[in-house]
């Protein structure tokens, strides 16, 4: 071997060893920053644009443990680095473990994870209305689940942050200075945490809950179908409908403009099948098929609070910002078929017991029904969810006025207007089906359902290419069927 070639091999080692080593160390970088397994949630708004371009972002990841009972995972704040956005919440493989154990206490194929924002931005602290994901509890590996939330600052509540200039100016008339990142009206001590601390809740089991309602006003015999269910093999599971503003237990009726509801994810999942069928005869005027199970409401106030202070404590006190959660907990099982669980379901000749108030309602467009012709329940969804597909939340069962009743009207009325829909996974199949059918002897009466007169936020229908697009949808949602026959 020549002298110049032996050279050369003794630097080749050398600068092979330090590849190694960087290799090395970049790996292991790259594994202490990435969490082996775990999840890792990307936060922009509705234009893709990184959340912590707007301030110093706090958060609350939170869930519903096996009683249904909020329960906060992690509490962190995001920033913008000087090389990287900071939007990024990560949750460990042991907080993701947790939450897997508690789907699978409550019986559920996914769980639920509840996220909340605060974001201080240009002498303001926006208020952001929740979000949520589902995550598979049969799924998980070496790396974290992706997902990404895409916020809009429109639907966030809205604190005005006291500035210098405006706290100087009472000594000295027209001083400046620049703004402050905290509300001086709450708690003077910095850091600050924000947080949604429950102050009422209950919940009741196996109750009857209306999911066709029949008004018959027809001489008319009419036969009503409905199934829960999907064409599918994927679960299905009722989702959390949060109502959320300023001081809204004070409200008496529901306000729009200052009383916001949302859709967010499932409450728990699995394979079921229920329904029934209900024939209201020409003599009678109302019927109902309804299923048995749990519901639950949370009443939540939002306070901040200095670093470990807690509410009735000095360093933590209310903002004013009040929500309700609505959510079904469970279905009440009659048996098993193969994996699939039965719900149990039933049809009764009578009024129910529970209806959202009627100045809450507008009609849909008149369905005809010739004797002997199936009316398809899904002709309903197309007219009310018109653009969406009527895919992503399926059918509003009036939950919120189930509860008003249990509790003895002890909640503000407006309460009534809440539903809470189904979906199927993937938002691909509806979650209920059925028909309406006129029997005679009257030659053609008229279907009509109703819809809420309010809007509602729901998840949105989209394809993976529309990762930009919004994660919901305003829309009136369908209160119960609900179906008066003329």
């Amino acid at each position: 071997m020549a002298l110049k070639e032996v050279k050369l091999l003794k630097w080749k080692k050398p600068i092979v060893l330090v590849s190694l080593l960087l290799l090395l160390v970049s790996l292991g970088m790259y594994i202490k920053a990435s969490p082996i397994g775990g999840v890792k949630i990307d936060v922009v708004d509705a234009n893709g644009k990184a959340i912590t371009d707007y301030g110093t972002v706090h958060y609350s990841v939170w869930t519903f443990d096996e009683n249904g009972s909020f329960e906060v995972l992690k509490r962190g704040v995001l920033k913008r680095g000087l090389f990287f956005s900071g939007n990024t919440i990560k949750l460990s493989k042991a907080e993701t473990e947790k939450l897997r154990k508690i789907a699978q206490k409550m019986d559920s194929k996914t769980a639920f994870i509840g996220i909340d924002l605060w974001v201080v931005r240009e002498g303001k602290l926006y208020t952001l209305p929740p979000a949520s994901l589902e995550l598979d509890v049969s799924e998980g590996g070496l790396f974290a689940a992706k997902f990404s939330l895409h916020l809009d600052f429109r639907d966030a509540v809205v604190t005005e942050i006291t500035t210098p200039e405006k706290e100087s100016s009472q000594g000295n008339p027209g001083g400046k200075g620049s703004q402050r990142e905290e509300p001086e009206f709450l708690v003077p001590i910095i850091p600050r945490e924000y947080k949604w601390v429950t102050i009422a809740e209950n919940s009741y089991s196996d109750v009857k809950i209306p999911v066709l309602i029949i008004r018959n006003m027809a001489w008319s015999d009419v036969t009503g179908t409905l199934q829960i269910g999907t064409s599918q093999s994927d679960y299905i599971g009722p989702e959390v409908t949060v109502a959320f503003g300023k001081l809204i237990s004070k409200k008496t009726t529901f306000d729009p403009s200052s009383i916001k509801l949302k859709a967010l994810g499932r409450s728990f999942t699995n394979w079921y099948r229920g329904g029934s069928i209900l024939t209201v005869p020409k003599e009678k005027i109302w019927g109902y098929v309804w299923i048995k199970g749990k519901i639950h409401y949370i009443y939540q106030q939002e306070y901040v609070c200095g670093i470990g202070a807690e509410p009735g404590l000095p360093g933590c006190e209310p903002t004013g910002n009040e929500r309700y959660i609505a959510k079904i907990d469970e279905f009440s099982i009659s048996g098993k078929y193969g994996k699939v669980l039965n719900i149990e379901s039933g049809a009764t000749l009578e009024r129910p017991p529970y209806l959202p108030p009627f100045d809450t309602l507008e009609q849909s467009p008149a369905l005809e029904g010739p004797v002997g012709r199936d009316v398809y329940l899904e002709n309903f969804f197309e007219e009310i969810y018109h653009g969406t597909d009527g895919y992503s939340f399926g059918i509003g069962v009036p939950v919120g006025a189930l509860i008003n009743v249990l509790t003895g009207h002890s909640l503000p009325p407006w309460f009534d207007t809440l539903v809470v829909g189904f979906s199927a996974k993937g938002e691909s199949h509806y979650a209920i089906m059925g028909e309406v059918r006129n029997n005679g002897p009257t030659g053609l009466v008229r279907f009509i359902g109703y819809k809420s007169s309010y809007k509602m936020s729901i998840p949105l229908k989209k394809s993976w290419w529309e990762f930009w697009k919004s994660d919901h949808v305003d829309t009136n949602v369908p209160v119960g069927f609900f179906i008066d026959v003329r």
